[in-house]
């Protein structure tokens, strides 16, 4: 009887040690899927902060090419002003 009880012990805590094992596993494989999805998203977000700061860039050099065609408009409308008053000047005296 004392070697039944021992061997249905034995039995029971090799069927727990089991159960722990692959409980433990499922756990692991669990952790790991939260950990690729976690993954991805936190690279998914760095690419649409990438996509954000290019577009952000780009803005910002077709503004400042728009900027620098306007200031050279105004300079060449300011210089053909200058100049036609100079010829007026000139035609009066």
């Amino acid at each position: 009887m004392q070697r039944y009880n021992a061997l249905n012990d034995s039995l029971i805590n090799e069927t727990i040690k089991q159960r722990t094992a692959l409980f433990e596993v499922q756990y692991q494989t669990q952790e790991k899927e939260q950990n690729i999805t976690w993954l991805r998203q936190q690279g998914t977000l760095r690419e649409a902060q990438l996509q954000k700061a290019q577009t952000t860039r780009n803005f910002i050099i077709v503004g400042a090419i728009m900027l620098i065609l306007l200031l050279g408009l105004v300079y060449n409308q300011y210089h053909l002003k200058k100049n036609s008053h100079q010829q007026l000047q000139k035609q009066q005296e």
